[in-house]
């Protein structure tokens, strides 16, 4: 019996906010206690172990996750594709991780080699990522089990190590050890559906073609989710004295503060678009199963539904962040971080944009293979990112960095849209936006005006979150949205009769 969508969702939107909200947890005192310095430290060096990470995964997470699907319900043939992409990846690995720890101990990273050093785990993790295989299977339960107390761990540990500025090698130790432990867990579960197989039926190389087209996205996707922060690193310069907490000068520079208030606005925003965003991995194997068994208007009703749940969650989110930013920045973060309310305010808006481009090209272009017009949306949107980052980044710093990465997200959503104009009728999804849109306008204007009347603390924050969450709603049930009547008429059928067995209805 085919899995349930809306279960696997859950199970996946779990997952993602796992790896998003445990570190979001720790943040307040994180925040505190390495202070923006220390942060930027951690973020332009994660930047840094994301290119050799990128080189490592090859392309294999989607393209694994594609290729299991296709074969459901054949476990045999699954095993198969199992070990072949296990060990067409294993060689990569080993060379990444290999230049990696070359370039720290030779000090080719400079004041950042040791951070470089101990964040080796995130590459040797990638060799034993097996996520893409339940993924395939819509076993998305076994990974979120299997990873929750990993990360509960990690968020012990880092209270319990991480006492002052000077311990941001030991926090990036924790988070790289967590990484390569949560892939570990998955392995003892294999043995639950993995077949035997011979060595003579295994031919790893027959996926590095198919790979090695996803994984010029990869790297084009990388450019403006992790170059921001590297070229933060490179292109600020400067350095200034400050006091610590001991009445020691302390030099710092300016490239590390910047990357601090860049990463803890990213974090956040990832948070809220986890909840978007996560779908797609989920319908990348169902979406692709409807196109193996020829059922394309099925695909097309997806579409149009995950569009309308980006309109309906995105926009309020987006309006939602730059409402309550002046609010949560200082309690949340501490104090230092102002700058943040503006990298909020503006990256914001990308749970909407980003939400888009997810749709089109995870739920669309990668399960009907034109994996060429995926990639070629995200190279030009990533040459976008990278002229305007060189430019922007030298004069406005962190926020340059910010304003290059929407003009680079819409590039993307455009060109995907171009790309699928003729295949997805896009008039019905910008039609459906005009309640949402309609809502979130009269959620935030009035909101905006009055929020200076609230205290300034997190009675503050609540009443401001509560109000826009009320009159957005409001809103749309006045405007008699249906998927809003189709929730609440959902919600009110589990409440009045008991959940038959192993209901599957689609999403």
């Amino acid at each position: 019996m085919a899995k349930s969508v809306k279960k696997n969702y859950v199970y996946n939107l779990i997952y993602q906010l796992l790896l998003i909200i445990v570190p979001l947890v720790v943040t307040p005192y994180v925040s505190r206690t390495l202070q923006p310095e220390g942060v930027g430290q951690f973020s332009f060096s994660l930047s840094l172990i994301t290119y050799f990470t990128l080189f490592a995964a090859l392309g294999f997470s989607f393209y694994g996750q594609r290729e299991i699907a296709r074969k459901s319900g054949d476990d045999k043939a699954q095993s198969v594709i199992f070990w072949e992409i296990v060990i067409a990846r294993s060689g990569a690995v080993v060379i990444a991780f290999a230049v990696n720890i070359a370039l720290a101990l030779t000090k080719v990273y400079g004041d950042y080699s040791r951070l470089m050093l101990v964040m080796s785990g995130y590459i040797a993790g990638i060799l034993f990522d097996i996520a893409f295989y339940f993924q395939g299977r819509e076993e998305f339960g076994k990974i979120v089990l299997s990873n929750s107390v990993i990360r509960v761990l990690s968020v012990v540990a880092v209270f319990v190590f991480v006492k002052g500025p000077n311990d941001v090698w030991i926090y990036c130790f924790i988070n790289a050890t967590s990484s390569l432990v949560g892939f570990l867990v998955l392995w003892p579960l294999l043995a639950q559906s993995l077949k035997k197989v011979s060595i003579k039926e295994l031919k790893p190389f027959r996926h590095l073609k198919g790979t090695l087209i996803l994984f010029l996205p990869t790297i084009a996707v990388s450019i403006y989710t992790v170059l921001d922060k590297t070229l933060i690193g490179v292109l600020v310069e400067g350095t200034f004295e400050t006091v610590d907490e001991t009445g020691a000068i302390v030099i710092k520079k300016y490239s590390d503060v910047e990357n601090g208030y860049y990463e803890q606005s990213e974090k956040i925003v990832k948070m809220l678009m986890t909840v978007i965003t996560c779908l797609g991995t989920v319908m990348i194997p169902r979406n692709t199963k409807e196109f193996a068994n020829g059922n394309v208007e099925q695909v097309k009703t997806n579409v149009y539904t995950s569009s309308k749940l980006v309109w309906m969650l995105g926009v309020p989110m987006a309006f939602g962040l730059a409402l309550a930013a002046p609010f949560f920045v200082p309690m949340f973060f501490g104090e230092g971080y102002d700058k943040c309310i503006i990298l909020m305010s503006i990256l914001g808006s990308l749970v909407v944009i980003i939400g888009f481009s997810n749709v089109f090209g995870l739920q669309y272009l990668v399960p009907s293979k034109q994996d060429k017009k995926y990639t070629i949306s995200l190279i030009l949107g990533a040459t976008v990112n990278l002229c305007l980052n060189l430019v922007l980044i030298r004069f406005w710093w962190s926020i340059g960095a910010a304003v290059a990465t929407i003009v680079a997200e819409v590039a993307v959503t455009v060109i995907m849209a171009i790309f699928i104009r003729k295949q997805i009728d896009l008039k019905v999804i910008i039609s459906s936006s005009w309640r949402y849109l309609l809502a979130g306008a009269i959620m935030f204007v009035p909101l905006y005006f009055v929020r200076g009347y609230f205290p300034q603390n997190w009675v503050g924050l609540i009443i401001v979150v509560a109000c826009g969450v009320v009159i957005y709603f409001l809103v749309l049930f006045l405007t008699r949205d249906p998927m809003l009547k189709r929730a609440v008429r959902v919600g009110l059928n589990k409440i009045k009769r008991k959940p038959k067995e192993n209901n599957d209805a689609e999403i």
